[in-house]
């Protein structure tokens, strides 16, 4: 439930970042980075408690973020160079948090553990 929560205040400040009112970018940046910073442990909490496979777990929620970190930049500087539009670079990282991101944890992080559903 703290998954989807955070995953949700992330997923409607995106949206609010893409705004054009100044106050509401404002806040839908805060709530976006709320968001996605209140991912990390719930992440790595839920991939401790596969006992069998915690290492595993953490490290592939390392290997995710790195690649994450150093392919948006990629991406980020490839649209700008391309299409020379800074707002549209914006449109595309809501696009991604809104459609990738739920996919991801739909598909990888919600099972059930000792009788409880994540």
């Amino acid at each position: 439930m703290a998954l989807r929560i955070s995953i949700l205040t992330g997923v409607i400040g995106g949206i609010l970042l893409a705004l054009r009112n100044d106050f509401i970018a404002v806040l839908g940046l805060l709530m976006a980075l709320a968001g996605s910073s209140s991912t990390i442990p719930i992440t790595r909490k839920l991939a401790v408690s596969i006992k069998s496979r915690a290492g595993t777990g953490i490290g592939l929620l390392n290997t995710t973020g790195n690649l994450g970190s150093m392919l948006g930049s990629a991406v980020a500087g490839y649209v700008l160079d391309s299409l020379g539009n800074m707002y549209l670079i914006g449109l595309i990282n809501v696009a991604m948090f809104v459609i990738v991101l739920p996919m991801i944890v739909a598909l990888f992080f919600t099972h059930n553990i000792g009788g409880k559903h994540y």
